[in-house]
């Protein structure tokens, strides 16, 4: 008989699940660990913010799987699958709170006890992750250096806020696509979720 997935925690108002996310290129398989941490003396770990919707992605089956405690396989939405394909390291794990895999989502009791321990276990986070979803446009980061590594500092007369030299206009297109980029990240469905807003 296999042990539960989710094995019972404390309800001392400080114990919570993290996912060890275990190493793996771009195309294995998910596997992950769960443990206990509790607030009070918590190893480091990540805290991932991501988007709940079941919005199709691109390169991912539907519905994906990961394998908990080398024995469990649960089914995964689109969005969070891609998340940890990509946030896992090639050369070992990464501790992670992803609150769909570290709360027993069918124990109502824990899910209650648990989401009100949800902003001490982000703030105790040595970093939260923001998952805005696979990308499919260029960073837009990479657009913004393009651009300025074209201007000069005296190009810009920043009293007047005129352009002083005409072949600052060839960087329209750079300021298109960044525009086109920043539109993209914007429109995600992240950022309409009840936690950011």
């Amino acid at each position: 008989m296999l042990d539960p997935v989710w094995q019972p925690i404390p309800n001392d108002r400080e114990s919570f699940r993290l996912l060890s996310l275990h190493a793996g290129g771009a195309n294995s398989p998910i596997e992950a660990t769960l443990i206990v941490a509790r607030l009070s003396q918590p190893p480091h770990y990540e805290a991932l913010s991501y988007n709940w919707e079941l919005a199709q992605v691109p390169h991912e089956p539907f519905p994906a799987n990961i394998k908990v405690n080398g024995e469990h396989v649960i089914s995964l939405r689109p969005d969070l699958a891609a998340a940890l394909k990509t946030l896992r390291y090639l050369d070992g794990p990464r501790l992670l709170y992803v609150d769909a895999l570290c709360i027993d989502q069918e124990d109502k009791l824990e899910k209650t006890r648990q989401v009100m321990l949800m902003g001490q276990i982000f703030q105790t986070a040595g970093r939260v992750l923001s998952w805005l979803g696979p990308s499919d446009v260029p960073v837009a980061t990479d657009l913004l250096f393009e651009a300025t590594t074209k201007v000069e500092p005296d190009d810009y007369e920043v009293d007047s806020g005129v352009w002083r030299t005409s072949h600052v206009c060839s960087l329209s297109s750079e300021l298109t696509s960044l525009k086109q980029t920043m539109m993209s990240l914007i429109e995600r469905p992240y950022w309409r979720r009840a936690w950011i807003v």
